[in-house]
């Protein structure tokens, strides 16, 4: 009996952390919005015990913040805070990618390859959430092949802080601009990843990675919405 119930707690854990992790990567939940416990817990069927549970290790995630007397908030990010989330991806994904990519295997590879044309292609059919997630994907598993797990950790934590507003740019009119350039510096990342030239990768994703930086400061309208902006 009591194995059963411990089973179900971690269910319906996996449940709420599925579920408020989707709505805030996914832009259902936005940057400073509040998350109510009793409203999640009606929702999903659950006592509040597992959405506690949940919030608590969505705050280690980087997704969610807890404010004494406030509650829990979807973290929010102003222009700088982005700004410092990507200075630290361009200091330390690269050298992350070169080590990495010597460990690579033909599979790893022929799957990088697909997330790269199924871009292309979520792309062309104006599926920019699809985009998103094979994006993620591709920046993500060379270094779940690496050999630094806290590096993994760390750099997945800022890329969920700033999937929203990656997601908020694809509506911006520049955006179909730097879509092109994007995919054209995700080939070349994919030449350099199947040639196993690890200085090439590392150098070709610092680029990458500052251009989507700068492009991101170009557009201060991302952050106007952020009144809950937390610290």
């Amino acid at each position: 009996m009591a194995a059963s119930r411990s089973s179900s707690r971690g269910d319906a854990l996996e449940l709420v952390l599925r579920e408020l992790r989707a709505d805030i990567l996914g832009g259902r939940l936005q940057p400073g919005e509040r998350i109510g416990q009793a409203a999640v817990a009606g929702r999903l069927g659950v006592s509040r015990s597992p959405v506690r549970e949940a919030l608590r290790a969505l705050e280690a995630e980087g997704l969610v913040a807890q404010i004494s007397n406030v509650g829990a908030r979807v973290v929010a990010l102003d222009a700088d805070d982005l700004d410092e989330v990507y200075w630290i991806r361009e200091r330390v994904e690269p050298g992350a990618l070169a080590e990495a990519v010597g460990r690579l295997t033909a599979t790893d590879r022929d799957e990088l390859r697909a997330a790269v044309a199924g871009m292309e292609a979520a792309a062309a059919a104006g599926r920019l959430e699809r985009w998103h997630e094979l994006d993620r994907e591709f920046h993500v598993l060379p270094l779940r092949r690496g050999a630094f797990p806290r590096v993994l950790r760390l750099l997945d934590g800022l890329y969920n802080q700033s999937a929203p507003y990656r997601r908020a740019y694809t509506v911006a009119p520049a955006f179909p601009e730097a879509l092109a350039i994007s995919h054209a510096e995700h080939r070349l990342l994919l030449d350099a990843i199947e040639r196993r030239d690890g200085p090439d990768a590392e150098r070709l994703l610092a680029v990458h990675i500052r251009r989507t930086r700068l492009a991101l400061r170009e557009h201060p309208e991302l952050f106007e919405s952020n009144g809950a902006r937390l610290r």
